[in-house]
């Protein structure tokens, strides 16, 4: 009988290694054990053979964070995540040690639980936030949080253009570096995930080429001679809303009416 109880708590079989380790992946076997069981020996291979134990305490704080986001929404129950999708989560998602980011990754690691098990739709969004850097993450969050979203004649939800002050997105990224920061825009921009960017209407003229290159963000004057719009795509807002933990639409999650 205890041999079988202790089985149940080791379902990664990592009982060898040491006791912290043990103690945080704990949970979250039981956890995974819940919601993708026939994965769960391979999970366990892959936890003591190949990632480190700061890769195991990652993906401990978004198993952890799935766990509670399902727990609001009435618990598991018979809810259950394709084996190839928590397989796609702890391998990239346990490379972030940032917790916002680590958030969106508990989201969708949560919004892949269905009845069935076999729904792989987020895989999309997977390969997405594992392309963005941690610095295009928050932009993005912050993008589609504070948009107005609104609902087009045929149904299709689209987010307004928000105009946010450089200063702002610099506190948000953590990037000062204006070649840098433009090129995280670009990055979201090239991936379909947002419209806009810098706009420098006069570039076409040497002197205001100069002039860009010569801006210090350290100066509250130069950051406001950039222009900045950052407009989130239907697929970021359906992005957003599935790293929330939650598969309803995005004209419900909103709560758009057509008019």
């Amino acid at each position: 009988m205890s041999n079988e109880k202790d089985q149940s708590l080791d379902v990664f079989g990592v009982k060898p290694l040491s006791k912290t380790i043990d103690k945080t992946l704990e949970g979250v076997g039981k956890f995974l054990g819940k919601i993708c069981m026939p994965a769960a020996e391979e999970f366990g291979l892959m936890l003591k053979e190949r990632v480190s134990q700061w890769r195991m305490s990652n993906f401990a704080e978004i198993a952890n964070g799935a766990e509670s986001i399902m727990g609001k929404q009435g618990g598991i129950g018979n809810r259950s995540a394709h084996p190839r999708i928590v397989s796609e989560i702890m391998e990239e998602g346990s490379w972030i040690d940032d917790s916002d980011v680590q958030e969106m990754w508990s989201g969708l690691l949560a919004s892949s639980c269905t009845q069935e098990g076999r729904d792989e739709s987020n895989l999309i969004f997977i390969n997405l936030l594992s392309e963005l850097t941690t610095a295009q993450a928050k932009i993005l969050k912050y993008a589609c949080t504070n948009t107005e979203k609104k609902l087009s004649s045929n149904g299709f939800v689209y987010a307004e253009e928000l105009n946010p002050y450089t200063d702002k997105i610099i506190d948000i990224s953590g990037v000062s570096d204006i070649h840098r920061l433009d090129r995280e825009l670009d990055h979201l921009r090239s991936l379909e995930l947002i419209d806009g960017g810098f706009s420098f209407p006069k570039f076409d003229d040497p002197e205001y080429r100069e002039m860009v290159d010569d801006l210090d963000l350290e100066r509250e004057d130069d950051r406001g001679k950039l222009n900045l719009t950052i407009e989130p795509t239907p697929l970021a807002l359906n992005l957003y809303v599935r790293s929330q933990g939650l598969r309803q639409s995005p004209v419900d999650f909103f709560d758009l009416v057509e008019k």
